[in-house]
């Protein structure tokens, strides 16, 4: 069969940075990743992107489990921890 490597999805995009889900083992079947996400639309959960471009949110400075996802993300947008990629 011929794997084929399907752009990832913005998650969340706010003040200009796009947050992009990961799919869990890079299939769209799987679903996506609850934590993981990534800076670029090809970022991989099995490290085919740059390390810094894929992140689990759970790792970032700042992360309160008590937000949700959405809102840990744009705190940490706001806080300069995450931007967009050049």
């Amino acid at each position: 069969m011929m794997y084929v490597l399907m752009p990832s999805p913005v998650f969340l995009e706010y003040n200009g940075v796009k947050i992009y889900s990961v799919y869990k083992d890079d299939e769209e079947s799987q679903g996506t990743r609850t934590f993981w996400y990534g800076l670029n639309e090809w970022c991989s959960d099995l490290g085919d992107c740059e390390p810094e471009y894929t992140f689990d949110i759970r790792d970032i400075e700042g992360y309160n489990s008590s937000l949700s996802i959405e809102g840990n993300l744009t705190r940490m947008i706001d806080a300069g921890l995450l931007k967009n990629i050049d």
